[in-house]
């Protein structure tokens, strides 16, 4: 009895097209070097030779629809064969390279705080073509201080973005205004001097906040707004240098004197003006001359007060000729002035 093989081998191809992708910019992809790759091939003897061919043989293929046969041999050279094809397609995956500038920096406007900046057209290559213009977010137009970070982006034919990303930077490069207050001399308040306080004015292009000190020469002091005053003493000149500096680190400065001197003079606190009478103060010696009685007294000289040197004043008690003498028409009672007295 003679067994006999004669049952054909078992070949599957792939189902669906085998598809090869390549870009634009490679329009060819090598021809697969193994085309039984996804091809199955099985045996009831269980040797089988599979062979896949095609009728182009060139070592690179452009785009287009491949056919390939497959032939499955078994041992008793029984044969089976399938076919599928091999579809190679030209994808573009690659997106668009935006050609961005470096980053750029522009000084602020001093009356509007931001920087006006225009970078002109920009470019983009692509494999295919660039459809549409590039777009800037933001756009060109004035940006606030600092840094801010421009992206613009350019789509191809096939719908891939690009992007590429710049810095615009505007800086502060005006100082701040600061005004000072006038030299001034001022009159002390008492023997200390006096407690002076005062006031800066400054103004900055930039939203931030401004610092303020004024130094005090011949004084390590730095004085900050919240405590600009400083005690002066009498016959002092104190002299101070304030500045102003803005976030950016620009600053401007200005400066003043301020003397303090005694500007007020002795008082007589115990001086009365209403004029004197007798008595009740003592009365020395009464005259009389042509009809008329005189009271000859002796007048207590008056104690004078200084806000700044106290007591200690130089004082004179000067009295012209008539003003020891005072008319009375009855003693002790009515006090009358003649057209040439004086009382202080």
């Amino acid at each position: 009895i003679t067994v006999q093989d004669k049952d054909s081998p078992l070949v599957q191809c792939p189902d669906v097209d085998v598809v090869l992708q390549t870009d634009p910019a490679s329009p060819t992809v090598p021809r697969p070097s193994d085309l039984t790759n996804g091809v199955r091939a099985t045996d009831d003897t269980g040797l089988v030779n599979l062979e896949c061919t095609t009728s182009d043989n060139h070592t690179a293929w452009p785009a287009g629809t491949y056919p390939v046969t497959c032939v499955a041999t078994d041992a008793s050279d029984n044969r089976a064969s399938c076919s599928y094809n091999i579809l190679v397609m030209v994808v573009d995956n690659t997106p668009p390279v935006v050609q961005c500038p470096p980053s750029l920096t522009v000084d602020a406007n001093p009356s509007t705080g931001t920087g006006r900046l225009d970078w002109g057209d920009l470019r983009a290559v692509d494999d295919v073509g660039v459809i549409g213009e590039i777009s800037c977010d933001p756009d060109p137009g004035h940006f606030p201080l600092g840094l801010t970070d421009v992206t613009c982006s350019a789509k191809d034919a096939a719908g891939n973005v690009g992007t590429c990303v710049f810095t615009v930077k505007v800086e502060d490069k005006t100082p701040p205004s600061i005004e000072c207050p006038d030299d001034a001399v001022v009159a002390a308040k008492d023997a200390s001097g006096l407690q002076y306080s005062w006031t800066i004015a400054a103004n900055d292009e930039s939203p931030g906040p401004l610092a303020v000190v004024c130094q005090v020469a011949d004084r390590e002091l730095e004085l900050h707004p919240a405590y600009f005053s400083l005690l002066i003493a009498v016959d002092e000149t104190a002299r101070f240098a304030c500045r102003a500096t803005d976030t950016s680190g620009n600053d401007a400065t200005c400066s003043f004197a301020v003397t303090v001197t005694d500007q007020s003079p002795p008082v007589f606190p115990n001086c009365t003006s209403e004029g004197l009478s007798f008595p009740p103060l003592p009365v020395r010696k009464w005259l009389a001359r042509d009809g008329v009685t005189f009271a000859w007294v002796c007048l207590e000289q008056p104690q004078a007060t200084d806000n700044v040197d106290g007591t200690a004043v130089e004082e004179a008690l000067v009295l012209p000729p008539s003003a020891s003498i005072v008319a009375v028409t009855t003693p002790f009672t009515t006090t009358t002035s003649t057209a040439t007295t004086t009382t202080t």
